[in-house]
C-alpha cells in the first residue's frame, strides 16, 4: 500500500508588517511563526518563548491592536499588520502606568512572564476599565506566572484600573510619531471635556473586604450639619491627621498622617466625589500610598446628614477600605474597627467644637497618636473580651 505524503510548501515569499510603528519586509516561509520572525529577524527579543503552544501567554503582543501569542501566529498570515512588541510601548501613557504600578506592587520577580503580562495588563484596563479582583484573574487564565502567586500582579491592574472608564477595545498604542502630538493635545484639554466620575456606591466584597458602619450625633440643625459635610476641607479638619491639599468640581486629593508609637504612615492620595443636596448625601473614592512602606490604602465613604430630634443631626458613615502591602497586618481583627470608631468619635467631637467656637483647639488635628488613639481603643477591645468571657 503506497501512502501519498503532502510535503509542505517551504518556499520562501516576503511580507510587510509594521512593527512598533516601522515599516517593514520581511522573508518567511509557510510555516515560520511571528515570534520567530520577531526575534531571530529583528532582534525584538522582548517577545518571550516558552511553551510554543499558545498557552503560558509569555510571546503575547499586539496584532492589529488585539493581544494574540504570537508563538501560534504564522507570519505569512500577519502580512499587512500592525504589530506591537514589548518594546514598542516606550512612550504609551497607560503602560507607563502599568510599569509603574508592576514595580510598586513587586509584581514581577524573574521576568520571564512580564513582556507579555504586562501587554495584556494595560489590554484589561483599557478595555474593562475599573475592573474588580474577580475578574482580573480571569483575564490572566492566559498568562502563567510561576514566582510571583499573581497577588501582585492583581493588584497592579487593581490600582492603575480604579476609577478608569472602559474604552470597550484596547486603544492604539502611542508610537514615537505621535508623541508631541498627543503630548500638546493632553496638556490643552478643556476642563468640560472630562467626563463625570462614575463612583460605584455599592463595591464588591472583592473590591473593599473591610467595612463599618457609624453613626454620629451632633447637637446642630440637620442644614448646618449638611454645610459642614458639603465642605470637604473643613469636614477633613476635622479629622485627626487629615488635610485636603486640592479640590475640584468632582476630584480630590489629600494627605492622612499616622504616627501609632513605632509605626508612622503618610499617604498620599487622590479620589473623586459627588454630592446630593436634596438628600444631604456625599459618596467618594479614594486611594493612597505611604512612600515609607509601601502601603497601599484604597477605599469608599458614603455619609448621610438627617434629622435627630427637634435640633439636633445624626451623620450616618459608611467606610469600606483594603490595606495592602506592611501595613496590611492592621485591616484585620476587631482592632481595627475599634480604631475606625474612636476616629468617627474624634471626629464628631472636633466638629462639635468647630462649629460651636469656630476654629478647633490645638494639636486637635495632629496626626493620630498612640496615646490619643490607640490606647482607648485597648481598653474597649480588652473590655469586649471579658464581657464576652464572664467567667474568666
Amino acid at each position: 500500500m503506497m501512502i501519498n505524503q503532502v510535503i509542505p510548501d517551504q518556499s520562501a515569499c516576503s511580507i510587510t508588517l509594521t512593527v512598533n510603528g516601522e515599516k517593514i519586509a520581511a522573508t518567511v516561509t509557510s510555516r515560520d511563526v511571528l515570534a520567530d520572525v520577531l526575534r531571530e529577524q529583528f532582534r525584538l527579543t522582548g517577545t518571550h518563548l516558552g511553551c510554543d503552544q499558545g498557552v503560558c501567554g509569555a510571546c503575547t503582543i499586539l496584532i492589529d491592536g488585539k493581544p494574540q501569542r504570537s508563538c501560534i501566529a504564522f507570519a505569512v498570515d500577519c502580512d499587512d499588520s500592525n504589530i506591537t512588541t514589548i518594546e514598542g510601548f516606550q512612550d504609551d501613557p497607560t503602560m507607563s502606568y502599568v510599569r509603574k504600578a508592576f514595580r510598586e506592587k513587586h509584581a514581577l520577580q524573574c521576568g520571564f512572564c512580564t513582556p507579555g503580562m504586562l501587554i495584556t495588563a494595560r489590554d484589561i484596563v483599557l478595555r474593562l476599565g475599573d475592573v474588580d479582583e474577580n475578574r482580573i484573574r480571569r483575564e490572566l487564565a492566559g498568562n502563567l506566572c510561576r514566582c510571583t502567586g499573581y497577588v501582585g500582579i492583581v493588584d497592579a491592574i487593581r490600582s492603575v484600573s480604579c476609577g478608569k472608564v472602559p474604552t470597550g477595545s484596547a486603544s492604539p498604542v502611542v508610537v514615537h510619531q505621535e508623541r508631541e502630538a498627543i503630548q500638546s493635545v493632553a496638556n490643552e484639554t478643556d476642563e468640560s471635556s472630562k467626563p463625570e466620575p462614575s463612583l460605584k456606591r455599592d463595591a464588591k466584597p472583592d473590591d473593599f473586604p473591610n467595612s463599618i458602619s457609624q453613626s454620629v450625633e451632633i447637637d446642630l440643625p440637620p442644614d448646618e450639619a449638611w454645610a459642614v459635610m458639603r465642605d470637604l476641607k473643613t469636614a477633613a479638619s476635622c479629622i485627626p491627621g487629615a488635610e485636603v491639599v486640592s479640590l475640584t468640581e468632582h476630584e480630590v486629593t489629600g494627605k492622612m498622617h499616622m504616627a501609632l508609637g513605632p509605626i508612622r504612615a503618610h499617604f498620599n492620595g487622590d479620589g473623586t466625589y459627588e454630592m446630593n443636596d436634596e438628600r444631604r448625601e456625599g459618596w467618594m473614592t479614594v486611594g493612597g500610598r505611604d512612600a515609607l512602606t509601601g502601603s497601599t490604602a484604597t477605599g469608599r465613604i458614603i455619609w448621610t446628614v438627617r434629622q435627630n430630634g427637634e435640633s439636633g443631626s445624626v451623620i450616618d458613615v459608611g467606610l469600606a477600605w483594603k490595606l495592602t502591602g506592611a501595613l496590611a497586618q492592621f485591616g484585620r481583627g476587631g482592632i481595627v474597627i475599634e480604631t475606625v470608631r474612636r476616629l468617627a468619635s474624634m471626629f464628631g467631637e472636633n466638629l462639635e467644637q468647630l462649629l460651636r467656637e469656630g476654629a478647633l483647639t490645638e494639636r486637635k488635628n495632629a496626626p493620630v497618636g498612640l496615646r490619643s488613639l490607640i490606647w482607648p481603643v485597648i481598653k474597649s477591645w480588652v473590655a469586649g473580651i471579658f464581657r464576652r468571657n464572664p467567667s474568666e
